[in-house]
C-alpha cells in the first residue's frame, strides 16, 4: 500500500505543479478584472443616498458623481422635505452598466472564469482526498494528516450574500415612513460589490489551495522517503537506519515525557539535550559511535562533530530551533558543516537532524529540499526536520 501511496503522491505533486503553471496567468487576469469591478462598485458610495430603506436605497446623485456638500441626501428625513436636486432613482442594470464601463470588465466573465478554475481545482482536491485517504491508517505523520484535513475542509469562496450582509449596518432609522414601509433593501452597488468580491475570493483561495496542496504533497513525499514506509522492504543499510531514528526522534521524545507517576525524566530544552537523547537512540543500533571528533579546518577554524559512525562513514549533526534561531541561522550552520565534512576522509553522508518542537520552520519540507542541494559526489547531505 505504501509504495502505491508514494507513487500517487509523486503523480499528484506533478499534477499540482502543472495546474499552478497552467492557471497562473488566468488567475492574475481574473483577479485584476474582479478587483477593478470591486473598486468601481465601492466608489459609488460617494454618490449614493446612504440609506437602506425602500426607495432611498435606489437614489444616486447626478451621473454617478460625488455629491456636493449642499446637496447631500439626509437619510433621517428622507423625502419629507423633498428630495434635493440632482438625485434620481437608478435601476440595477444602470448601476451594473456604469460599473462595468468604468472597470472595463464584465461581471459575467469573471464569474464564469473564476468558477471554471475552481471546478478544475476541486477535481484535484477530490483526487488528493481519495488517493491519499490511506494515509490515515499509517502511524505518525501527524502534520501531514492535519494538512490533509485542511484540504478536505478547504473554503473556496466568500459568498456574495455573506459579504453583503456583513456590510449592512445592524440598525438604521429614518423619519420617512413611506420609505420605511418598503423595508430594508441592499443598494445595487453593494450587491455588485459583493459579486465582484466573490469572484475575487475564488482567485485568492485558489492560489492558497495550490500552495497548501503543494506543501502537503511535498511533505508526504519527503516523509515517505525518510521513514522507508514501503512495508515490502526492510532496512538494508545503516543510512536508512539513521534516517528512521532521526525521523522518529520527536515520537520518542514525547513518549519519554509520559513516565509513570510523573517521575523525573530528560527534558529536551537545548542542543545538548537533543544530542544526549539522540546518542542513546543510536546506541540501540550501532556499536561504534564516536562523539566530539574534530572536523577539518574551514575558514581558519575547526570544530567537533556530534556523532561519527566511522565504519559506515556517516556523520550525524543535531540542531534545535528557538526564537531567533530557525531557518536562516540553522541553514547557515549546516552549510558550513557540509563544507567541513566534504573533506573528511571518514564522512560520505551527513545526516542533519533539526529538532523543531515549536514549529518555527514554517516550510520544513522546503527547508529540507533546499539543504539537500548541498549534496555532491563527495558528500550526501540528508536534512531531516522533525516533527
Amino acid at each position: 500500500m505504501n509504495a502505491s501511496l508514494a507513487t500517487k503522491t509523486a503523480e499528484l505533486l506533478k499534477r499540482t505543479d502543472s495546474l499552478e503553471q497552467d492557471l497562473k496567468a488566468q488567475i492574475a487576469e481574473v483577479s485584476r478584472q474582479s478587483n477593478k469591478l470591486f473598486e468601481s462598485a465601492t466608489r459609488l458610495t460617494q454618490c449614493w443616498s446612504g440609506s437602506y430603506f425602500g426607495y432611498h436605497s435606489e437614489l444616486y446623485y447626478g451621473n454617478f458623481e460625488r455629491t456636493p456638500l449642499d446637496r447631500r441626501f439626509n437619510p433621517e428625513w428622507g423625502g419629507i422635505h423633498g428630495i434635493p436636486p440632482g438625485w434620481r432613482s437608478r435601476g440595477s442594470d444602470e448601476v451594473k452598466a456604469h460599473i462595468e464601463t468604468e472597470a472595463k470588465a464584465k461581471f459575467e466573465d469573471v464569474e464564469i472564469n473564476s468558477k471554471e478554475m475552481n471546478r478544475i481545482a476541486r477535481e484535484l482536491q477530490s483526487k488528493v482526498l481519495v488517493d491519499l485517504a490511506p494515509l490515515h491508517e499509517l502511524e505518525g505523520l501527524t502534520n501531514e494528516k492535519t494538512l490533509l484535513a485542511e484540504i478536505e475542509a478547504f473554503k473556496w469562496e466568500v459568498k456574495a450574500s455573506t459579504y453583503a450582509h456583513e456590510h449592512v449596518p445592524k440598525t438604521f432609522v429614518s423619519r420617512d415612513s413611506s420609505a420605511v414601509a418598503e423595508g430594508a433593501k441592499y443598494p445595487a452597488h453593494l450587491y455588485y460589490e459583493a459579486e465582484a468580491h466573490e469572484s475575487l475570493s475564488r482567485c485568492t483561495f485558489l492560489v492558497e489551495f495550490l500552495r497548501l496542496a503543494k506543501r502537503f504533497l511535498g511533505q508526504v513525499e519527503t516523509q515517505m522517503s525518510h521513514l522507508s514506509l514501503d512495508a515490502s522492504s526492510s532496512v538494508t543499510n545503516s543510512l536508512d537506519l539513521v534516517k528512521i531514528v532521526c525521523s522518529r526522534f520527536h515520537l520518542a521524545a514525547k513518549q519519554l515525557q509520559e513516565r509513570h507517576e510523573k517521575r523525573s525524566t530528560l527534558e529536551i530544552k537545548d542542543e545538548y539535550d537533543v544530542q544526549d537523547f539522540l546518542h542513546s537512540l543510536l546506541q540501540l543500533h550501532f556499536d561504534d559511535i564516536r562523539s566530539e571528533e574534530w572536523t577539518p579546518s574551514y575558514a581558519g577554524s575547526a570544530s567537533r562533530m556530534d556523532f561519527l559512525l566511522k565504519p559506515d562513514q556517516i556523520v550525524v549533526e543535531a540542531k534545535i530551533t528557538r526564537p531567533g534561531r530557525a531557518n536562516k541561522e540553522i541553514a547557515n550552520e549546516l552549510t558550513i558543516d557540509a563544507a567541513r565534512y566534504r573533506t573528511h576522509q571518514d564522512c560520505k553522508s551527513l545526516v542533519c537532524l533539526v529538532y523543531d518542537p515549536s514549529g518555527l520552520i514554517k516550510n520544513p519540507r522546503g527547508f529540507e529540499l533546499d539543504l539537500a542541494r548541498l549534496s555532491d559526489p563527495r558528500l550526501a547531505v540528508l536534512p531531516i526536520v522533525v516533527p
